[in-house]
């Protein structure tokens, strides 16, 4: 898994490598109820890593969401986001 990331987002490589980050997974299933925060996301955040979109997933370089969602048909979706965008949005809100 880990590998096919990497070589998935290659075409991104640098973008968001020294900036801080907020990775959101959309995970889709077909199940009615299941729960979101129990599937392994690591390999998706070693595959970003090793396909040079972030430098790291510590809590200087990352942060991240999980969303489940019912769909007929299952799949990932994976969005990456500097974090001074959403603060940006945070504080719009806040005011």
């Amino acid at each position: 898994m880990i590998s096919n990331i990497s070589w998935n987002v290659r075409k991104y490589e640098g973008l968001f490598y020294h900036k801080t980050v907020i990775v959101i997974i959309k995970i889709y299933d077909n199940k009615t109820i299941w729960d979101a925060d129990n599937r392994n996301v690591k390999p998706i955040h070693d595959g970003l890593i090793h396909g040079r979109i972030v430098k790291d997933d510590n809590i200087y370089c990352s942060s991240y969401m999980v969303q489940g969602y019912y769909s007929n048909r299952p799949h990932t979706e994976v969005y990456v986001i500097a974090d001074d965008e959403i603060t940006n949005i945070i504080n719009k809100k806040i005011r």
